[in-house]
């Protein structure tokens, strides 16, 4: 009933996304939008990617967002770079505050501020599960800011996710006793 409940969640997200409407920018553009895609279940001490996709970007050249995660559930491992249209989007990264597992910052800068225009994605974000069966991370975006070439900010929405360690749930059968 989870895994149908979870891909019931995932598939209207997607529809609304589809009839979502346009946040329109002042000069007649619309808002980028950036999505965090990782599985919706991950199993026990398995490895995974969250994937920091955006739909549309024109002159892009640098971004900065957190990624908030439960440390109880989920070990951040990696940040590795992104890819706009075969445009490298190199990213750097650190915990915030400094030293604390939980959020990290990410940060990106396309070197030579050259304005890359297209969809992909700014970064990948490994993690390896350290929860038990059955715990769920939310996988938060936040304080996400994009700029262009010119240093001029871009119109974006953020949407995070969550993932779902998988477990097997087992049921103990007794017979019933009845005494006659």
């Amino acid at each position: 009933m989870t895994r149908a409940l979870s891909l019931g969640v995932t598939l209207g997200v997607l529809i609304g996304l589809l009839f979502y409407p346009a946040v329109v920018r002042g000069d007649g553009g619309s808002a980028a939008t950036v999505t965090l895609d990782a599985p919706a279940e991950v199993a026990p001490g398995s490895d995974f990617i969250a994937r920091v996709n955006i739909l549309w970007l024109q002159d892009f050249d640098a971004a900065q967002f957190d990624i908030t995660y439960d440390a109880d559930v989920l070990q951040f491992t990696d940040v590795t770079d992104g890819l706009i249209n075969s445009t490298a989007i190199p990213a750097d990264w650190g915990f915030m505050p400094p030293g604390e597992p939980g959020t990290i910052r990410v940060i990106t800068n396309v070197a030579g501020a050259p304005g890359v225009t297209g969809a992909g994605y700014l970064a990948d974000i490994h993690f390896h599960v350290v929860g038990s069966a059955c715990n769920t991370s939310a996988l938060s975006l936040s304080n996400g800011v994009l700029s262009d070439k010119y240093g001029a900010a871009i119109p974006a929405i953020w949407i995070g996710t969550s993932v779902h360690v998988s477990g097997n749930t087992h049921y103990l059968f007794l017979p019933l006793l009845q005494t006659v």
